[in-house]
């Protein structure tokens, strides 16, 4: 975040259980995950010292949507971070994210500046009857399945997709993966980190009661 000048950062697929707030090195990390389980999905937002000074309030809805509030200079911010189900996903799941993200929506104050962030796994057309909405400088022509779900909950909420609004290069278009993964490591590593700090860890011992001293020498000479 300091490399690049971010003051707030939605996650996703944060995959922890439950919800939660941790700090490293004055950066906050609250987040939100399945109340059962971990390894699936979450959602969280990242604020530097700057901005925590403007926090209102966190509020997790599950384990694919969270929602934060800043105060701004003359209006309150609310952030809303989403994770959607996949392309390939069955309806029942994409329409029980979509309901709950719009119930999400519609809670929020009339007069707050409202900003939808995430990941939507979404494909956003060139469609001249959603280029109120999207624009027409999407990479692709053809709206996916969850874009034109994305692109029915913009007109519904009021709201538009600013990334295909405006022109960009092809090349900002297309997801670096490399890059996301080598940067994702070193932010899931001190995440990891700050959070066996605060909370301590576990060992589990996997080995059975046979397995003694003189067998672990033996495994670790070879």
């Amino acid at each position: 975040m300091e490399k690049y000048n971010v003051d707030v950062l939605a996650v996703q697929e944060v995959r922890w259980q439950g919800c939660g707030e941790i700090e490293c090195n004055g950066t906050k990390f609250r987040f939100s995950g399945n109340a059962e389980r971990s390894g699936r999905s979450g959602t969280g937002f990242l604020l530097n010292k700057r901005v925590e000074k403007s926090f209102l309030g966190f509020r997790p809805i599950n384990d694919r949507i969270c929602v934060i509030s800043l105060k701004g200079m003359f209006s309150k911010f609310t952030l809303i971070n989403a994770y959607a189900p996949t392309e390939d996903a069955d309806d029942i799941a994409k329409e029980t994210f979509y309901t709950d993200l719009d119930e999400t929506l519609s809670k929020i104050p009339s007069h707050d500046t409202k900003i939808l962030l995430g990941d939507f796994n979404a494909k956003i057309g060139r469609e001249q009857y959603i280029s109120n909405v999207a624009g027409l400088h999407s990479l692709h022509t053809v709206s996916s399945d969850n874009g034109k779900r994305l692109c029915q909950l913009a007109t519904g909420s009021g709201m538009y997709i600013s990334s295909t609004h405006f022109p960009h290069k092809n090349i900002r278009h297309i997801t670096n993966y490399t890059n996301i993964n080598e940067h994702w490591k070193v932010f899931a590593n001190s995440i990891t980190k700050a959070a066996e700090e605060t909370v301590g860890v576990k060992r589990n011992r996997r080995h059975n009661n046979w397995f003694d001293n003189d067998c672990a020498v033996a495994v670790e000479a070879r």
